[in-house]
């Protein structure tokens, strides 16, 4: 479909330009040579690209499928569970104290980010790369937690690229 798009616009706009003269007062001249010229630029990126067609139900079926993943972790009505290093960890929404979101750099040009939260005990970080279901956490903490912090800007904290943004902070 594209092949012939492309071919009929490159021969009306070959006619216009050859027949300038009939459309040189008026605007529709411009109007079809932009409009050719759009055609062309879409239609060679169609033939260029044949593969980069992702419609938007694949893309929202992706993120619900995401969005929907437990990964490690389990979620109930007091907090969540998750296995590390072959233990078993639960932690309450109550014994909450912080939650950051950081970035790292990770090689010469790549970031790595996740969250670090924080309880009166200890502290877990968990990276979109090697933490399943690492979505669902943050919406989950994102809905029991009170007063999150969206806006939060990201802070330098070493100087080896370390950023860190402050999501929530439990009121004392």
């Amino acid at each position: 479909m594209e092949k012939p798009v492309l071919v009929i616009s490159i021969l009306i706009l070959g006619y216009v330009l050859y027949n300038y003269s009939d459309f040189e007062n008026s605007a529709v001249g411009y109007s079809i040579i932009f409009l050719c010229f759009a055609t062309i630029i879409f239609s060679y990126y169609k033939l260029k690209y044949p593969n980069d067609r992702h419609d938007f139900l694949t893309v929202e079926k992706e993120i619900n499928d995401l969005e929907n993943f437990n990964g490690i972790f389990r979620y109930e009505e007091t907090g969540f569970r998750f296995v590390l290093s072959e233990k078993d960890e639960f932690v309450k929404w109550d014994d909450i104290m912080e939650v950051n979101a950081f970035s790292i750099p990770f090689g010469y040009r790549d970031k790595q980010s996740g969250i670090e939260v924080v309880t009166t005990e200890r502290s877990f970080e968990f990276n979109q790369k090697h933490f399943p279901g690492f979505e669902k956490l943050s919406n989950q903490l994102h809905e029991n937690l009170p007063h999150w912090n969206i806006d939060s800007s990201l802070v330098g904290i070493n100087n080896y690229g370390l950023e860190k943004a402050n999501l929530y902070k439990k009121a004392d």
